[in-house]
């Protein structure tokens, strides 16, 4: 989809983010598996993993961070008695991939980083 911008051809191309994409699939699993309650479940999953990936940045120790908190979160929305297991295994493994890729870039970078302030 393009979007003409002023009268000089300028154009944008629209499109939807990866994110939006997984919380959309996320909380219509949720609603597949626990009706309008598991909706809330899967979309409040999947919000917190998103947020929660930003801990992948940080070097050495991130990944294990998110795994922290969005198994401490899941567990919770799970204690909350609603079932929606798919859902918010998916939120946590969907945006499990996000934090890893950017815990191992990251990771690699410190590590050179570090490796070129010994070296000299």
């Amino acid at each position: 989809m393009e979007a003409k911008i002023n009268n000089k051809g300028l154009s944008r191309k629209v499109s939807l983010p990866i994110y939006f994409i997984l919380w959309l699939i996320i909380a219509i699993i949720g609603f597949a598996e626990g009706g309008i309650a598991g909706f809330a479940i899967g979309l409040a999953s999947g919000v917190i993993c998103s947020i929660l990936t930003i801990t992948g940045l940080i070097p050495f120790v991130g990944i294990f961070v998110y795994m922290f908190g969005a198994g401490w979160f899941n567990v919770l929305l799970t204690s909350s008695g609603i079932e929606a297991p798919i859902a918010l295994s998916l939120s946590f493994w969907g945006f499990f991939v996000f934090a890893l890729v950017g815990y191992v870039i990251t990771s690699i970078i410190a590590g050179l980083l570090i490796l070129k302030g010994l070296l000299g």
